[in-house]
């Protein structure tokens, strides 16, 4: 029972509470124990007790069926959330399975037309671009599928050092062509006291902060400045990844993290609209949440809020 329901029926009680300071208040001979209705004497103590009583169990009654009413709307939300989950993973088995082969295809007739002997610049051009396309049409694919397999079942949940998962996914995303050494800056907090544990699947927190690391590189000039800053703020872990990029226009920022969708000033650049999605979807099965802040031209701030493992 929520603590809502109960601080409602303690309230629903309180007629019952009135009454029996009022039966104590008779008792103590403030009042009479009788009252004269025409022909009849009332006993107050038992017409008291009896309309207390009453309106209690009212009130009792309308909570109960309200909580119950509650309860069921939350299980059946949940249950049909459930089966939309299900029914997107099985369309997404069936798309992976359905494209697989063509896919598959596709890309093997390009590579032996590549081998051959091309003369023509235009056809080899021609050849370069439908590769790619099938290529990022697979990656997509696979992506998709990826996210709607995401779930609390399939993590492999222990205690992590933050840090250590912040070095791994800037060595990772430090491997992307045309970025040195300097390009990342990790800061992750010593003093007063270092970081505690994370309790969660290491693999998709890397997985998580790589995309927010690589996309901030992807959005940024070559010289631009990455920063990861890592601290702890009221029992949760703060990781901010900042960047000095182009930033995002305010009108896209509220569906930044939906699937599929990518800013106005980033269709130059490659990508599915998904890393954010799934970024998103990482986070929120560590029960944190994700905050993007960004202005135009200036650069943006990918926020994950994180709850911390108390010794």
């Amino acid at each position: 029972m929520s603590k809502s329901v109960s601080h409602r029926l303690i309230l629903a009680l309180l007629p019952l509470f009135l009454g029996i300071l009022f039966v104590f208040l008779i008792k103590s001979n403030l009042f009479e124990n009788y009252v004269v209705l025409g022909h009849f004497h009332v006993d107050l103590i038992a017409l008291c007790l009896l309309i207390s009583c009453i309106l209690s169990l009212c009130f009792v009654i309308i909570i109960l069926t309200q909580s119950k009413k509650k309860s069921d709307q939350d299980r059946k939300i949940a249950h049909e959330r459930e089966i939309q989950s299900l029914e997107r993973q099985r369309f997404m088995y069936r798309l992976d399975h359905e494209m697989k082969n063509p896919l598959t295809t596709i890309r093997l007739g390009i590579t032996n037309l590549q081998d051959r002997q091309v003369n023509d610049p235009d056809e080899t051009e021609t050849l370069n671009r439908i590769g790619y396309q099938a290529q990022r049409l697979q990656t997509l694919v696979e992506d998709m599928r990826r996210l709607a397999d995401l779930d609390e079942a399939s993590m492999d949940i222990e205690d992590n050092s933050l840090a250590d998962i912040l070095e791994e996914a800037v060595t990772q995303s430090r491997s992307l062509p045309g970025r040195d050494q300097s390009s990342v800056q990790l800061t992750v907090q010593e003093v007063p006291w270092p970081l505690a544990p994370i309790r969660g699947d290491r693999d998709l927190l890397v997985i998580a902060f790589r995309n927010l690391i690589e996309n901030a590189l992807k959005f940024s000039e070559s010289s631009g400045q990455i920063e990861v800053r890592a601290t702890e703020d009221n029992h949760r872990i703060l990781v901010e990844v900042a960047d000095s990029g182009r930033g995002i226009p305010p009108e896209d920022l509220q569906y930044i993290g939906t699937e599929l969708y990518r800013a106005k000033n980033a269709q130059d650049q490659p990508g599915s609209g998904l890393g954010l999605a799934m970024v998103k979807r990482i986070v929120e099965l560590h029960h944190g949440r994700i905050e993007i802040n960004s202005r135009l031209g200036q650069g943006t701030v990918a926020r994950v809020v994180l709850p911390m493992k108390v010794s």
